[in-house]
């Protein structure tokens, strides 16, 4: 079974619980603050909707210590809510120690075996005993000194001791004489955060989403991140590269009707298509590889190799600076755009 431990990081760094709990609450304390004090929205529907079932799929899931599946069964439903939650709490107390003693028996046999390690660092940790966790990632460490998941746990566990500043130091070091990867860069950056600094966080994710453009986690925390500091505006970055509109006379994406509209100029220098502009008629025409887009300020129609087709937003004159919709332009270029929302503002994706 592949080992993930997104679920570890995703509930006990969550940011509506406070360090200084950690180091007296178990696991499963958190995990029903998390629950308590998460917004679920309404009306949504189980994903699983029998809670017999629920039942059955969370006992074998806590058993195999199968993290990703339980990351999906507690993720995905509202079966959590209320009383439901304390029904996990106790399976979880309950069997965790039968748990514990089962992968110590199968480490008899195989005293090396990294898998069953990270098993046992993971039910220790969701036990509460985080020194023990320590011990059993620094052996995995002695054994594969490039695994990550075993790096993530002992940062962690220093941090859910309260010692945030020493998980961080270790887990920079670490990176430093290790492959980053964009799961120990988000946990830094939270860590950082956490330690009020603010803006080596934010820096530390702008520069790990350069070297990952695809990780959504990065995005997710920096525009989480954005939000605590108060940031304004909208954030572009293309290929992990952040974009400076001062360069563009500080015409910056602007979003009409929930279209994000950026300048033509962004547009060309970023996808690097050739454009061209007719002041006269408004109109913006678009080259790349063999294909033409034309669109015509103030029209809600465009041509793509002479097909016209509908576009939810037309390009627009604004102070000056012509503005195309960016999600229907890049698409058309073969480009992803993500969303990543923050207070009024977001994050923009672009790869």
């Amino acid at each position: 079974m592949k080992y993930k431990i997104g679920f570890l990081v995703a509930v006990l760094i969550s940011g509506v619980i406070s360090t200084s709990a950690f180091a007296q609450e178990s696991f499963l304390d958190k995990v029903q603050k998390t629950i308590n004090q998460t917004e679920i929205e309404k009306g949504y529907k189980s994903l699983i909707g029998n809670s017999e079932g629920l039942v059955k799929d969370l006992e074998k899931q806590i058993k195999n210590m199968d993290i990703v599946e339980i990351e999906k069964t507690l993720g995905s439903t509202e079966w959590l809510n209320g009383k439901n939650s304390k029904i996990i709490k106790a399976m979880v107390e309950k069997q965790l120690p039968g748990v514990i003693e089962e992968i110590k028996a199968q480490l008899e046999k195989a005293p090396n075996n990294t898998k069953l390690l990270i098993k046992l660092a993971v039910a220790y940790q969701f036990g509460a005993k985080y020194s023990l966790a320590i011990t059993v990632a620094e052996k995995i460490l002695t054994l594969e000194p490039g695994n990550y998941n075993a790096a993530m746990i002992k940062a962690q566990c220093y941090k859910l001791m309260g010692e945030t500043e020493k998980g961080a130091a270790y887990l920079e070091k670490f990176m430093k004489a290790q492959l980053s990867n964009p799961d120990l860069a988000q946990m830094l950056a939270s860590m950082k955060m956490d330690m009020g600094q603010e803006e080596k966080a934010i820096k530390e994710l702008e520069s790990s989403i350069g070297k990952f453009p695809n990780g959504k986690k990065l995005y997710e925390e920096l525009a989480k991140d954005y939000e605590k500091i108060g940031e304004k505006g909208i954030k572009f970055f293309v290929d992990g590269k952040k974009v400076d509109f001062s360069k563009y006379g500080k015409i910056e994406p602007v979003v009409r009707n929930g279209s994000t509209m950026v300048p033509i100029r962004v547009v060309a220098d970023c996808l690097n298509i050739g454009i061209s502009y007719i002041p006269k008629t408004g109109t913006v025409t678009l080259i790349n590889k063999g294909k033409t887009i034309v669109l015509k300020e103030n029209e809600k129609t465009a041509k793509v190799n002479k097909k016209v087709i509908k576009i939810d937003a037309a390009a627009q004159n604004i102070k000056g600076r012509i503005m195309v919709p960016l999600r229907f332009v890049s698409e058309q270029f073969s480009k992803d755009v993500k969303w990543f929302p923050f207070n009024k503002y977001g994050i923009i994706s672009l790869n």
